[in-house]
């Protein structure tokens, strides 16, 4: 019983399995079962259809194109099918439009005042066809407005105008909704732009005023960039120069760097030094009577580059600290 459940479950799902298949493998593959009839029509441009593209009629598929081939070395010659419940009539138009906005395309049947049947033996005039609409002169036209708007705003708008001018009017609300959108959100922005172009005014008005000096200006600068054009080679070589200074005064300063540091700790023992009390009453002293001293002692120099002196005593301090008598010179000029 188990294995009969079982074998049961399998073929279900083999079935399953067979079908679902099927039925993707036939939607890849375009393949149309409906029982059809063949025509053949005449185009001026039939750019980018390709056989195994839909036939549709009211936008639902009612045949395939099966090919195309150059007639007469000036036209498209498209052979699609029909499904034989859709009737042509000899009053039928039929056109080339897009699918998307990537490029694909689809034969579409028009509508038609109901006359004789269309014989299949025989050839479609094209003038009972239309091309694809030229999207290169649409976006041209639009291109003022497409610059204003994003691209999710582009591809939408884009697509409704190609569905207007194809001759979808339902979808002319969408157009006027997008379109609407567009010009509400520059009207929300109308102040944001009077500023901006007011701040324009603001700048360019002192910029008139001043037209004279704003092309000396101009001038100047690009005699100046010219010069600097000019000693571009000299310019360059100052700046080897400079980074060879840079590189050697690191140099030296990195081998001064220990002596400076000594420098600056003795220089700081020395301020210590100075600013104790003794050393201010030694200075205060110094700078009392260092004029005078150097006054007297101007005279002694004024002979030459020597100093005149004459000896009137001699006192000697032996290393023990005893002094002896001093010998006093009895000149006049020694008497005190």
């Amino acid at each position: 019983m188990s294995t009969l459940a079982s074998g049961i479950r399998v073929l279900i799902f083999t079935v399953f399995t067979v079908a679902a298949t099927t039925l993707l493998a036939t939607t890849i593959a375009n393949v149309d079962n409906h029982s059809s009839r063949s025509f053949k029509a005449l185009f001026v441009d039939a750019s980018n259809l390709h056989s195994g593209d839909e036939v549709r009629e009211a936008g639902v598929r009612v045949g395939t194109v099966s090919g195309i081939s150059l007639y007469d070395n000036r036209e498209a010659e498209v052979s699609f099918s029909v499904h034989d419940d859709v009737p042509v009539w000899t009053t039928t138009q039929f056109a080339i439009r897009y699918r998307n906005l990537i490029g694909q395309r689809y034969l579409a049947v028009l509508d038609a005042p109901e006359g004789p049947n269309q014989n299949p033996e025989q050839l479609i005039p094209d003038t009972r066809t239309s091309p694809a609409l030229n999207l290169t002169e649409l976006f041209n036209g639009f291109r003022p407005l497409l610059q204003g708007l994003s691209a999710d705003q582009v591809n939408t708008l884009s697509y409704n105008l190609i569905q207007v001018l194809q001759g979808e009017g339902g979808t002319v609300d969408s157009l006027l909704t997008e379109v609407g959108s567009v010009t509400k959100s520059l009207g929300n922005r109308d102040q944001l732009i009077g500023e901006v172009i007011d701040n324009l005014n603001g700048v360019l008005g002192p910029l008139d005023q001043h037209d004279q000096q704003v092309s000396a200006l101009i001038d100047n600068l690009q005699q100046f960039i010219t010069g600097l054009s000019a000693d571009r080679g000299a310019i360059g070589r100052s700046l080897t120069s400079i980074d060879q200074l840079a590189g050697t005064t690191q140099s030296l300063l990195a081998k001064a760097r220990p002596n400076l540091k000594a420098d600056i700790q003795h220089l700081g023992v020395l301020a210590e030094k100075l600013d104790s009390k003794q050393s201010q009453q030694i200075i205060r002293h110094f700078l009392t009577y260092t004029p005078f001293k150097l006054k007297v002692a101007t005279p002694e120099a004024s002979y030459g580059a020597f100093l005149n002196f004459y000896v009137c005593g001699v006192n000697f301090i032996l290393p023990d600290g005893t002094k002896t008598q001093p010998s006093i010179n009895q000149a006049q000029r020694c008497v005190r």
